[in-house]
């Protein structure tokens, strides 16, 4: 009989070696994404520390509908300007969730929107959109992590981008999708890990209180990564600063140069929010005073006078010397007491413009 041939009996244990180990894999991976999704839902816990351009290509975060959802975009500037609980409070009713990625432009952020419509549905896109603006950002100048976004939508996720003129996401097929599926989940390494960190400090608070709060054990999993660092003297900030050559590059830009691209960018997300009827708001963050000094005279005016000229109907709040020096803790990112002035402004700033009644017009 051909189930007691040699070769058969091969083929089985072939086999069984080969589901064996796929078995196992599985339900780890199972569990640890159940236990990610645990951590995600506790307040305060922050699973993308350094590898946070993955964060959408995570189906768990968008699985549920956009409506009743606010998401926050932008660079490091963005991502660190804004506490999500501090804007929840003052925004009852909204999830409040930070999709900002370290290194990002006006470009990745596009590609954010596209993705989320092409990959998840239109049900996915966000009832609720805030754009943190920034004078790189808007002018596209690139550093090292620039593309890193993109690249890794082409490699761990089942679409690829489309580097024509407007920003565009296909499906891949079949075959490249499931490779890319499963390279994402082995690759989510970060994620597993900080949400087995959550569990450990849960399970030491539960047992000793006292000790996990002096060592303060939950600030290693939060967000806001620049509230352990510390700014130094105007004096090292302009010399750091003249050696980085995005920033040479920054300070020297006008805007008014590259009007017709900065219009267009800003033009492709105003119509994106009206076509899914979704509420968007711009926000310029705030500068350092010694960096804003060390801009061309009149360039920062002009990138002002530029966004605010693109910005058509949707509410754009200025927030380039809301901070003094002391909120700041390098040359671009806010403090944690920062950030926290930074979300209340913003939220009352949505708050008078009809928050739930008014889509973009």
């Amino acid at each position: 009989m051909i189930l007691s041939t040699p070769r058969f009996k091969y083929l089985k244990g072939l086999a069984a070696v080969l589901v064996i180990p796929l078995a196992v894999l599985i339900v780890a991976h199972c569990g640890l994404e159940a236990l990610s999704r645990w951590a995600e839902a506790k307040p305060g816990y922050y699973l993308w520390r350094t590898d946070e351009r993955l964060m959408l290509l995570s189906p768990a975060k968008f699985s549920r509908p956009g409506k009743g959802r606010l998401m926050i975009f932008g660079a490091s500037e963005t991502g660190e300007g804004f506490i999500d609980s501090v804007m929840k409070q003052k925004l009852p009713g909204l999830a409040v969730e930070n999709m900002a990625i370290d290194g990002a432009n006006f470009t990745d952020v596009l590609f954010q929107m596209e993705y989320l419509q092409s990959i998840y549905g239109p049900a996915a896109v966000p009832s609720d959109i805030v754009v943190g603006l920034t004078q790189r950002f808007v002018a596209n100048i690139p550093i090292p992590k620039t593309r890193l976004f993109r690249e890794a939508i082409d490699k761990y996720s089942p679409g690829i981008t489309d580097s024509g003129p407007t920003a565009r996401v296909a499906r891949k097929g079949f075959v490249s999708a499931a490779a890319s599926w499963l390279e994402f989940r082995l690759h989510q390494t970060e994620r597993y890990r900080c949400a087995m960190e959550a569990l450990w400090i849960e399970l030491a608070s539960a047992v000793s209180p006292e000790w996990t709060r002096k060592h303060d054990l939950r600030s290693l999993l939060i967000k806001a990564k620049t509230w352990s660092r510390a700014r130094g003297t105007d004096s090292q900030i302009r010399a750091l600063l003249t050696t980085l050559p995005h920033w040479r590059k920054t300070h020297a830009w006008k805007a008014s140069d590259h009007r017709d691209a900065v219009e267009g960018e800003m033009k492709a997300l105003i119509e994106f929010a009206k076509r899914y009827h979704s509420r968007l708001y711009f926000v310029n963050i705030p500068l350092l005073p010694v960096n804003k000094s060390m801009f061309a005279p009149g360039v920062y005016e002009d990138y002002l006078q530029v966004i605010n000229a693109a910005r058509g109907d949707a509410p754009l709040l200025d927030l380039g010397e809301f901070l003094p020096a002391a909120d700041f803790s390098d040359a671009v990112h806010a403090t944690g007491k920062g950030a926290a002035r930074i979300s209340v402004a913003t939220a009352e700033f949505i708050q008078q413009h009809e928050l739930g009644t008014q889509a973009v017009q």
